[in-house]
């Protein structure tokens, strides 16, 4: 694997990489065999979590109040999500606590409109709030006061959104399609079937 990790880095006409630690770790090995690390050549393009935010966190958990982040923008997004499976548990939850709040955090577009049309969106719609496009901060202080986040994806790549919402300890919902909790005894997690 690193023969192979070399020669793609000596044929590349660029490298991605996804953190401060990621070059860190790519320089450390291209150095030890000798090889010219070139600032060039590498373009750094965080994939990462904010962290900082929770070391001065006040802020207060609200009971029955679920959040998630999807972007909306086309059905076939909203569907890979999950978010039609999630809005349908929180229906079935608002049963018991109708006085619970759902914040859907992300751009509204054609995927909006196909949630505001399913059947049983239309009984908790008072419940709903579609926030649009938020601030790392704002989205940040949505997920430090919501208890629980749901991530009910069909497949899911990085599942950035999951492990920030879990720092904001939040309980996460997630189907287990991928992302961070593809090894949920590694994070101690409780993976949710949809």
């Amino acid at each position: 694997v690193l023969s192979l990790f070399i020669f793609n880095y000596l044929l590349a006409n660029k490298i991605n990489i996804i953190s401060e630690s990621d070059l860190l770790n790519v320089s450390t090995v291209l150095n030890a065999f000798r090889i010219n690390v070139t600032s060039s050549k590498i373009l750094v393009f965080p994939h990462s979590v904010q962290v900082n935010f929770n070391s001065n966190n006040s802020y207060i958990k609200v009971n029955h109040t679920f959040c998630s982040v999807c972007w909306m923008s086309t059905k076939g997004n909203v569907i890979r999500k999950g978010l039609d499976k999630a809005m349908k548990f929180f229906y079935l939850y608002c049963q018991y606590h109708p006085n619970s709040l759902f914040y859907v955090i992300g751009r509204v577009g054609e995927g909006t409109e196909y949630i505001k049309s399913l059947p049983y969106y239309k009984s908790v719609a008072q419940n709903v709030i579609f926030t649009d496009f938020l601030s790392d901060e704002q989205k940040f202080e949505i997920l430090s006061s919501s208890i629980f986040y749901f991530q009910l994806s069909n497949y899911e790549g990085f599942g950035i959104a999951a492990l920030e919402a879990n720092l904001c300890k939040c309980f996460v919902l997630h189907s287990g399609s991928g992302g961070y909790l593809s090894s949920p005894d590694i994070w101690g997690a409780k993976v949710i079937e949809s």
